[in-house]
């Protein structure tokens, strides 16, 4: 499915997240990287819940050690209070 938020999700990983990780990496050569497509987005209270369940790390539930997450900024936080 063509959506904004997919193309605008592709633009960010295509032209800022693979050349940061390959400059970090020092990766000069054709490199493959995956990525989830379509992304997923997970709101969460601006404050510690523990409605929500317990603080985990991804290794509890079957990741990759090699996976990372960014995590984007939605708001100003010094103006909603939230993190979104």
């Amino acid at each position: 499915e063509n959506c904004a938020v997919c193309e605008a999700y592709l633009d960010l990983v295509n032209s800022h997240v693979i050349p940061s990780l390959k400059r970090l990496l020092c990766y000069n050569t054709p490199t493959t990287f995956h990525i989830q497509f379509p992304p997923s987005l997970r709101l969460q209270p601006g404050r510690p819940s523990k409605l929500h369940g317990k603080v985990h790390n991804d290794r509890e539930y079957g990741h990759h050690d090699g996976e990372l997450n960014f995590w984007i900024q939605l708001t100003n936080h010094s103006e909603t209070g939230v993190c979104l």
